[in-house]
């Protein structure tokens, strides 16, 4: 994943990534991304069930800085 955040204020974070791009996408086109995660875990977990079905990911890889938050993504997969 290019970016993984765990948030309850998805709106809000995707709208901070949306100006990190400097505005090339909208917070909307942020959340189409397959490469970017960005919500609570159980927002993350039905993305992921989500982008399977439509892309067929088996396998996700994830920033080493977000290994930690992720791992509540991955109990609620299993």
């Amino acid at each position: 994943m290019l970016r993984t955040q765990v948030t309850d204020d998805r709106a809000a974070a995707r709208e901070d990534y949306s100006r990190f791009l400097r505005g090339t996408l909208s917070p909307e086109q942020v959340g189409e991304l397959p490469a970017v995660l960005i919500g609570s875990p159980e927002q993350l977990a039905d993305q992921l069930i989500a982008r399977r079905a439509r892309f067929g990911f088996d396998y996700v890889t994830v920033q080493e800085s977000a290994l930690d938050t992720f791992a509540k993504v991955i109990a609620l997969l299993r």
